[in-house]
């Protein structure tokens, strides 16, 4: 017999990006993050700048790291991944929807069934029996 492990699955680069804006999203406007630079390398963090993903406040704490926060673009770009998230909910419970739909077809059908039984019960009494 072979037994398996569930394991997490490991975090891609795309995982801990998506980790990262929708952490900077949870303090938005007033949090400031730093340590950015350990999940997305300084050449990618220029870009999502030019593309106001992620904002560079140009300051440094009292530490001398540099401070992040999220730019107009990231803040549209989690809204956009919240509807998807809803969307997919949507579709489950659609779904589910339909499936209790399907259900509730069939047991009016049964119930209609059994109340007409008795009826049929009796118009095959009325009938005259074969001589």
């Amino acid at each position: 017999m072979i037994t398996y492990h569930m394991q997490e699955k490991p975090k891609t680069n795309v995982d801990k990006f998506k980790e990262l804006i929708q952490e900077m999203h949870r303090g938005f406007p007033n949090w400031k993050y730093y340590n950015v630079e350990a999940v997305i390398p300084k050449n990618t963090l220029d870009r999502l700048h030019d593309d106001d993903i992620i904002v560079h406040s140009y300051t440094k704490d009292e530490h001398g790291r540099n401070l992040y926060s999220l730019g107009s673009v990231g803040v549209q770009l989690v809204s956009s991944w919240n509807n998807e998230d809803a969307a997919k909910e949507t579709t489950k419970l659609t779904s589910d929807i339909k499936f209790l739909t399907k259900v509730m077809i069939g047991a009016t059908i049964a119930l209609w069934l059994l109340a007409l039984l008795p009826i049929i019960q009796q118009a095959l009494q009325a009938l005259p029996s074969p001589a």
